[in-house]
């Protein structure tokens, strides 16, 4: 949610801007699922509009470099944030052997899920389980009937 505060020296609302309030409900209650909905429909995103500011911001960022000579330091602190706010909203990469290691992971299931049939075995670990082998004699054995 945003920390939207009413400025008392707005307009007042305006026919349109009541139909809008009436059907969306007033702009500070939207959540944040409505308004990234809202936006999938005009097909906007988040991560795009965030993108779009940052390269609007470099764009102003260069234009009054190139005419003034001078680096304004709003700006770059502005880029900075918004550069500071897409890395933090890029997932961490995960290595395969992590990511299947805590599919697999008991500890990480409710109670409610059964246990896997197979056990997790890399290929360096190699070999089965016990469990493993019970299970694959069983089908071989259906196979062969």
């Amino acid at each position: 949610m945003s920390n939207f505060k009413s400025d008392k020296t707005l307009p007042p609302k305006t026919a349109k801007d009541e139909l809008f309030d009436a059907v969306f409900g007033p702009d500070e209650d939207i959540s944040d699922n409505n308004a990234d909905e809202i936006m999938r429909t005009h097909g906007v995103s988040r991560e795009q509009l965030v993108e779009n500011l940052k390269i609007h911001v470099q764009e102003k960022i260069k234009k009054i470099l190139d005419e003034t000579g001078v680096i304004p330091e709003m700006l770059v602190a502005m880029l900075n944030n918004i550069r500071d706010y897409q890395k933090e909203k890029t997932p961490k990469p995960v290595g395969a052997d992590e990511w299947v290691a805590e599919i697999f992971n008991p500890a990480s299931m409710p109670s409610s899920h059964a246990q896997p049939i197979y056990n997790f075995r890399s290929r360096k670990a190699g070999g089965l389980s016990e469990n493993d082998r019970r299970i694959l004699s069983e089908l071989e054995a259906e196979i062969e009937d």
